[in-house]
């Protein structure tokens, strides 16, 4: 079924449900408090992180409460927003597709576009599979050298 033809409440949840969840987590994963210094001293810095990481990860953990917050909602807002356009665009990029397969007098568009979609699958799926035996052949033929 078409997207247009969702009921308008099926349609806003399509749109705002992932961008609310996803937004939300983002804010409230970011406002958690920051680990204290002794739990940071607690483990072991790896061996390949630079002192730059080291020192940007020390700033972010004495940033003030306010700034911490602030940068947690843009954060969120960040993810929503983006969520929210990568679903507009879904609906908007289906319906084009469809009306582009009617105007070329496909007479079933839907299942057109689920054929294609399937082929188009397949053919990642094959490609994949060609790129794992190449993987494994040169890490068999460097075994043997």
């Amino acid at each position: 079924m078409p997207a247009r033809r969702w009921p308008r409440a099926v349609r806003a949840l399509y749109l705002w449900g992932p961008a609310v969840l996803l937004g939300g987590g983002v804010a409230v994963m970011s406002l958690a408090p920051a680990p204290s210094s002794t739990a940071a001293a607690e483990h072991e810095q790896p061996a390949g992180e630079s002192a730059a990481q080291d020192s940007a990860a020390r700033a972010q953990r004495s940033a003030s409460p306010l700034r911490r917050a602030v940068a947690g909602l843009v954060a969120g807002a960040v993810v929503g927003g983006t969520a929210y356009g990568v679903a507009r665009f879904s609906l908007w990029a289906d319906d084009a597709a469809e009306r582009g397969l009617q105007r070329l007098g496909v007479p079933r568009p839907r299942a057109a576009m689920a054929i294609m979609s399937g082929l188009g699958i397949a053919a990642t799926a094959a490609a994949e599979g060609r790129a794992e035996v190449r993987t494994e052949a040169d890490q068999l033929s460097s075994a043997v050298s």
